[in-house]
């Protein structure tokens, strides 16, 4: 059987938080890829011997246009897993691993590109399972995919480039069966909060890249998540936008007090953005080493005393970490 392609795994999980059961089957002549059922949405991925591949859902042809690539193997991931939470890891490095998220908080999760930062978010959302330990939400176990969690991708291929934006906000309440005049209500008002009013019938090719990604954090405000997930949703963007869309989830989060765990690589981001800040390690023997506070005001300036302190604190302590880790 072979795995699903990734564009299309975004596609599903992120607007429906669900576990993707793929099951081997035979279409007419065709081969399938993938058939699999989310929520009792049928999707397939159907290989043609000579053509693009095509996506159906809910029996109808949707899409063909080649996509991207295959969804990566697990080896790798499951390697970063080992080393987070391993049980064969030191018994003194166990309160390293520990990491509780207060509801309504916004935690930033900070570390250079490799540390893991994502493979904590894949065992947050489900997609992973750890080796060790434990993870929870409210007192439940994680054991997969799920409502109460949401994803919100740093590329814009988990958006359907079929629907309109509307369409692509209202998937989520369209699946968990709500009339069609509830479902667009909602929509319009999470549109109105990402600033996307009188763009409701556009197309995803139609827009830019920072209303796309705001059209990503509209869609998994509609599902009413407890916890937000945020993989550098803004590091594809140019500086300008970024700027502008760190301030917008500032005033979002402000308005909904979701919770949010937010992946970056970016110290000034993620002053910026967080109540607190988990500095993870480099390495092989990744590890949060540190959890600060970052207790400046807001609204927050970038060129504040305070703002400039707290990024050369989190400097220094990385520079540190890089210092170690070259001695070792």
């Amino acid at each position: 059987m072979s795995t699903l392609y990734e564009p299309l795994s975004k596609q599903l999980v992120s607007v429906l938080g669900a576990r993707l059961h793929a099951l081997p089957a035979t279409l007419y002549e065709k081969r399938i890829v993938s058939l699999g059922l989310v929520r009792g949405l049928q999707f397939g991925l159907v290989q043609h011997p000579q053509g693009a591949p095509e996506v159906y859902l809910e029996g109808t042809l949707t899409r063909s246009t080649p996509l991207a690539r295959d969804f990566h193997g697990p080896r790798a991931i499951l390697n970063a897993v080992e080393r987070l939470i391993g049980t064969a890891a030191p018994e003194r490095d166990k309160a390293t691993r520990d990491l509780a998220i207060t509801q309504g908080e916004l935690f930033c999760l900070l570390g250079p590109s490799g540390c893991g930062k994502t493979t904590v978010l894949n065992l947050m959302a489900g997609f992973l399972k750890p080796t060790g330990g434990t993870l929870t939400l409210d007192g439940r176990p994680i054991v997969g995919p799920g409502v109460d969690r949401a994803v919100v991708f740093q590329s814009d291929d988990s958006l359907f480039t079929w629907l309109r934006s509307i369409d692509n906000v209202a998937f989520g309440p369209r699946m968990a069966g709500l009339p069609s005049e509830r479902r667009y209500a909602i929509a319009r008002e999470f549109l109105h909060l990402v600033h996307l009013d009188g763009q409701e019938h556009k197309y995803p090719s139609e827009l830019s890249g920072g209303m796309k990604q705001r059209i990503q954090i509209a869609r998994v405000l509609a599902n009413d998540p407890k916890i937000l997930l945020m993989d550098e949703p803004f590091g594809a963007l140019d500086a300008q936008t970024r700027t502008r869309l760190q301030d917008e989830l500032v005033e979002i989060w402000g308005k909904t007090r979701k919770t949010i765990l937010f992946i970056t690589h970016d110290i000034a981001e993620a002053v910026l953005l967080a109540d607190r800040i988990g500095v993870m390690s480099a390495g092989p023997g990744a590890n949060i080493g540190e959890i600060i506070p970052v207790g400046i005001p807001r609204p927050r300036r970038r060129g504040s005393a305070g703002f400039g302190e707290m990024w050369e604190r989190i400097n220094a302590l990385i520079e540190g970490e890089g210092a170690k880790e070259g001695e070792g």
